[in-house]
């Protein structure tokens, strides 16, 4: 009888130790992402790197990471969550492993094509989890708590690694972040389960999946929203605030930590909320008013930071700073309704593949801001970098017109909870 209660008990948490098991390598996956933040001084001084050379470091793990975001879907699609969850942690691990030990910066490259590599399919894995084993109606929130884990682990791991740095080595910190993925990846090979539907005895079309999103006019309407609207927390709140804030703003490394950590817990906030609001409110609606506020928020917030670089040590505008990062952060979070959005135009058969088109395009951004902020730091004063805000700007207002003509397009019928879209 206490066997049964037990395996009862088991299988009522499956699904939540599926997610979560899930949402760990995601969170470790974000954190591996943005750890040159923490290591961009150490590199400086052990390697004599340039900024650009750091950057190109830092956007390696985005070249497999982008370049798979595809694949990943497609992959999960047709041969489920848990076999691509596993590879996924195996990646991650090894090239955190050969990062830790590296001693030449080709070395590091290629660790960080192998991170991205495994990180690739991360994000993907666990929506697909999410979708397949709760309810349409928790999906929001659960999409909200899952993206959240990507700035808990911006924050986390780089400053886990900080703090470790301080009583060792800097290449056993490495070591024992390295420890982390390994951990992750025994509780995804006792935890993780594929739900099984009649359906999967057909096996999904990876080509007419593929066609279905690739082809897809509205799908690249979200993406241009998703990917714009990013634009400018890939380019500072993952990679350059921190080394910003340190040389311009006269901060120790911590305090520009701080203030960067500042803004993705905005973001992290946001995601939660704003997931929130989508259950009680029409999802489009509140993707809207969050995409409007954010530009407000870019203007103010970047306004500031110009005012600051005459005024590093004046405490009011150091307040203010923060609370307009908290707050841009916490508008950035109606990005991940994008991925609530798309199941408004294609079949349910295909959500991993238009997962890892919306997935994509967050770091196919970073990809092209984070070495155009990284050369602008390297060659000119950080004044010259305001061409580029402004470009950020531009970008986030042309992401919100994107997300309005796709509102226009494909309105939610309220009543009986169908799209109109064909």
């Amino acid at each position: 009888m206490p066997t049964r209660k037990v395996s009862h008990y088991f299988y009522i948490a499956l699904p939540w130790l599926c997610w979560v098991s899930a949402t760990g390598l995601y969170f470790y996956t974000y954190g591996l992402l943005t750890l040159p933040t923490s290591l961009a001084p150490l590199f400086e001084e052990h390697f004599d790197f340039t900024a650009v050379e750091i950057s190109l470091i830092s956007t390696a793990f985005l070249y497999t990471y982008v370049s798979m975001q595809i694949p990943a879907g497609l992959l999960v699609d047709k041969y489920g969550a848990r076999a691509v969850s596993i590879i996924s942690g195996i990646c991650l691990t090894l090239g955190s492993l050969i990062f830790a030990l590296a001693q030449h910066p080709t070395v590091h490259l290629i660790a960080r094509l192998l991170m991205g590599l495994g990180g690739s399919a991360a994000f993907i894995v666990t929506l697909s989890l999410a979708r397949a084993w709760f309810s349409a109606a928790l999906f929001p929130i659960l999409v909200a708590i899952t993206e959240s884990m990507s700035g808990l682990g911006s924050i986390a791991i780089p400053s886990i690694f900080t703090l470790l740095d301080k009583i060792q080595p800097w290449t056993i910190a490495l070591l024992e972040i390295a420890l982390v993925g390994f951990a992750l990846l025994m509780l995804i090979t006792f935890f993780v389960r594929d739900k099984k539907h009649k359906s999967d005895e057909k096996r999904p079309n990876m080509l007419q999946d593929f066609k279905a999103v690739a082809f897809n006019g509205r799908v690249w309407l979200l993406i241009i929203f998703v990917s714009f609207c990013f634009a400018h927390y890939a380019a500072l709140s993952n990679m350059w605030r921190v080394p910003w804030a340190s040389s311009q703003l006269e901060m120790s490394y911590q305090n520009a930590l701080l203030f960067n950590g500042i803004d993705i817990a905005g973001f992290v906030v946001g995601c939660l909320v704003i997931g929130f609001f989508a259950i009680k409110f029409e999802a489009g609606k509140v993707a809207l008013f969050a995409g409007t506020a954010e530009i407000i928020m870019l203007v103010i917030t970047n306004g500031l930071s110009y005012v600051l670089l005459s005024h590093p040590h004046n405490t009011v505008l150091l307040i203010l700073w923060s609370i307009s990062l908290f707050i841009l952060g916490l508008t950035t979070g109606g990005i991940l309704l994008g991925f609530e959005l798309v199941k408004r135009v294609i079949p349910e058969n295909a959500y991993g593949c238009s997962a890892g088109f919306l997935n994509m395009s967050f770091g196919a951004i970073g990809i092209f801001m984070v070495p155009l902020y990284g050369l602008i730091m390297d060659h000119y004063n950080i004044k010259s970098a305001i061409p580029v805000i402004l470009t950020v700007i531009f970008m986030t207002v042309i992401g919100v017109l994107a997300l309005v003509l796709f509102l226009r397009a494909c309105p939610k019928d309220g009543l009986s909870g169908k799209t109109m879209c064909d």
